[in-house]
């Protein structure tokens, strides 16, 4: 007789299967020389506490991504600007150029990350691929970058470029209801791969229902999950039944997490170019 499989999960294997190769970690490094820049934002902002801001002046910042276009050959990644909202509030808004004058932005794929955990040689090298920002939408905490194809780099092969598919995920097609299950798989620092599954809670929350404070000033509307996220998932997918992204991660507290509408992200996404009407 087989054994039971009401834990095999078979669906929320084939969403996790099915969509982490579209799945990058993002690094946000402050150039040598933007220092000054970055404090000199920061202290005119003040929206971060005077002893916390140093720190924040050559600090990593990461997140999670996930590619949205790949029809050229370049791949199109959306994620989370709520790592560096440090920078910018809603009526002070930075633009792209001016963080890609602040930081280099390296990413990397499954792929290179899987073939680098498999390599045992002692004291190896994980090498970034370069990517560049191209939008911003400071009030509702989304970043575009693009890369191009023969940069995203193939671990082991002297910088040739991975020839892995990182397919484009689209736009969920479903109605999100409450109660509704979904799966989320993000990529905090060091951690790829990170899924967790869970119930959505509530499908249009207001920003002041999720926090006390707004000091950025975000306008976007929240579906509210129960699915515990951690430091740097921010930007990673919530997928749907389909596969298809209803949301993007914006942070979490207390076993519950708030991700940025779908009606949010394609406004940005069709202002963008990358959707159509």
């Amino acid at each position: 007789m087989a054994a039971p499989t009401i834990f095999s999960n078979p669906l929320e294997k084939w969403i996790f299967h099915k969509t982490k190769e579209s799945v990058f970690l993002v690094d946000f490094v402050p150039k040598k020389d933007a220092d000054g820049k970055i404090e000199e934002i920061l202290n005119r902002l003040e929206t971060v506490p005077e002893d916390k801001r140093q720190k924040l002046t050559f600090e990593d910042r990461c997140c999670t991504g996930f590619v949205v276009d790949d029809k050229s050959q370049e791949l199109k990644i959306l994620c989370s600007a709520h790592c560096l909202d440090h920078l910018f509030t809603s009526e002070n808004p930075i633009s792209a150029q001016e963080i890609g004058d602040l930081y280099d932005i390296n990413i990397i794929c499954d792929h290179y990350e899987c073939s680098f955990r498999k390599d045992k040689t002692p004291d190896k090298i994980r090498y970034y691929s370069r990517a560049n920002i191209v939008q911003i939408d400071c009030d509702k905490d989304l970043i575009l970058l693009n890369v191009s194809k023969k940069n995203v780099l193939a671990y082991g092969k002297n910088g040739r470029a991975c020839r892995h598919s990182h397919p484009a995920l689209v736009p969920s097609k479903r109605h999100l209801e409450p109660m509704e299950k979904v799966l989320m798989v993000s990529w905090p620092p060091f951690r790829p791969r990170t899924v967790a599954s869970g119930k959505v809670s509530h499908c249009d929350r207001e920003y002041a229902d999720t926090s006390k404070t707004n000091l950025v000033g975000y306008t976007m509307t929240l579906v509210e999950v129960n699915i515990q996220s951690e430091p740097g998932g921010s930007g990673a997918p919530l997928l749907d039944a389909d596969a298809n992204f209803t949301g993007v991660l914006h942070g979490g507290a207390d076993g519950c997490s708030w991700f940025i509408s779908l009606p949010d992200i394609c406004q940005a996404l069709t202002s963008w170019g990358i959707l159509t009407q």
